[in-house]
């Protein structure tokens, strides 16, 4: 790992810190690992044991499968670990899903896990120096698609999908807790190795097709997943807690200009744009998740909270509090990033 992909933190938080980070099996989880590691933390990764472990080889990493569906086992779990080894200097819980073919799911997942992994800290004897919750910019929803403001940490949340709402409810229930000392992060799309939420956009692009979704153009923000990481952990040793961060690199992109940068660095020569009407695309989702919803189940992919977030025009987030407070300014841009990015899909056989 060279320098640019260390993650800097103040000193005080290396050596003997001891770091929980759930979901460490996921894309995310497994870059705050790896940035954990980078630092000198004591690491210990949150995966069940049926989740992979491919990219979570390090001999340093301590494995620890909590019962986050279960409160009282989980308290019971944590009781006991506290018992052998002591408490958790710090915990990032990243543990969460982002597409379900239930959309209760979301709702069990991102905000009961959540609910539950706070109540049994605190049950357990254990709250952190600093609870850090990975939430999302879709718990606010998108912003004003006419004037382009960004969406600031003042305004009324309007999450437009249950993903969205699940976040926010699991943010309601981080700040009704008293003295629990947490920082919520809200990062806009999150890209980088490893990332496969882009890849299905980059194969389109990979087969010379663009599609556009209405007349308007969509403002679009990305965050690279080691940046995130540098913010996760700068807000670790602040002294600052319960307060919220829009996470973004303070870049705007739409949707055309991030097709040309995929474009340039796959080496296409030319692009084949088609243009869908909203009323079209909202029809055609809708429709389908109808469809699967007379079997019970939701589509993971075209479905109406999809719709939803296809068809916002803007996803604009305010981050001068983050550059404020965490004194956060991004080491990657999207341009040089995306190569990083189609180059390990290359290699590793997604392209």
């Amino acid at each position: 790992m060279n320098s640019k992909h260390k993650i800097a933190v103040c000193p005080a938080a290396a050596g003997a810190a001891r770091v929980l980070i759930t979901g460490a099996s996921g894309f995310v989880g497994g870059h705050l690992v790896e940035a954990a590691l980078a630092n000198g933390y004591e690491t210990y990764a949150g995966v069940r044991a049926s989740s992979s472990r491919e990219y979570l080889q390090d001999s340093r990493i301590h494995f620890i499968d909590l019962p986050l569906s279960d409160a009282g086992r989980l308290t019971e779990s944590l009781r006991q670990f506290r018992a052998a080894h002591g408490a958790f200097d710090y915990v990032i819980h990243a543990a969460g899903i982002i597409s379900a073919t239930d959309r209760s799911q979301f709702e069990r997942i991102n905000f009961g896990f959540t609910k539950h992994l706070a109540d049994a800290l605190i049950a357990a004897g254990m709250t952190p120096k600093k609870f850090i919750y990975i939430s999302s910019l879709s718990s606010f929803g998108p912003g004003d698609g006419v004037s382009q403001r960004p969406i600031r940490h003042d305004d009324t949340p309007r999450p437009n999908t249950a993903y969205g709402q699940s976040k926010l409810k699991a943010e309601e229930y981080l700040f009704s807790l008293p003295a629990f000392p947490f920082i919520i992060m809200r990062p806009t799309g999150i890209y980088g190795p490893r990332d496969k939420g882009y890849l299905t956009y980059i194969k389109m692009v990979d087969n010379g097709f663009v599609p556009l979704l209405g007349r308007r153009p969509q403002y679009i923000t990305f965050i690279h997943v080691r940046d995130l990481a540098k913010a996760v952990f700068a807000a670790c040793v602040s002294p600052l807690s319960r307060r919220a961060y829009f996470i973004a690199d303070n870049e705007v992109y739409t949707t055309k200009e991030y097709a040309a940068i995929i474009k340039k660095h796959l080496g296409k020569k030319r692009l084949v744009s088609v243009s869908f009407p909203l009323w079209f695309v909202k029809t055609a989702f809708y429709t389908v998740d109808r469809l699967y919803g007379w079997f019970g189940r939701t589509p993971a992919s075209i479905n109406a909270d999809k719709y939803n977030i296809l068809s916002a025009r803007s996803w604009i987030c305010d981050t001068s509090p983050l550059r404020a407070d965490l004194h956060f300014t991004p080491d990657y841009r999207l341009d040089e990033a995306t190569k990083e990015v189609i180059d390990m899909y290359k290699k590793d056989g997604w392209l």
